[in-house]
């Protein structure tokens, strides 16, 4: 399956949608830019296999992140 224009454009309105309810005024969630974001919860995904490990993994980047 071939990736289109319009695939990818669709992909970016849902997540842009996705993400929305959650910026703030510079455009940021949860503190962190979209892009930072979008890297951690990638992060996160690969490190955990279930959701619980998701949550805890989650967890131990917060509070790296506040460490620093």
């Amino acid at each position: 399956m071939k990736l289109t224009r319009e695939d990818l454009a669709m992909m970016l309105d849902e997540m842009n949608n996705k993400l929305t309810p959650y910026k703030d005024n510079k455009g940021n969630v949860n503190g962190f830019t979209v892009h930072e974001y979008l890297s951690l919860a990638s992060m996160i995904e690969k490190e955990s296999s279930t959701v619980r490990d998701r949550k805890d993994v989650s967890s131990v980047f917060i509070n790296r992140l506040n460490i620093n």
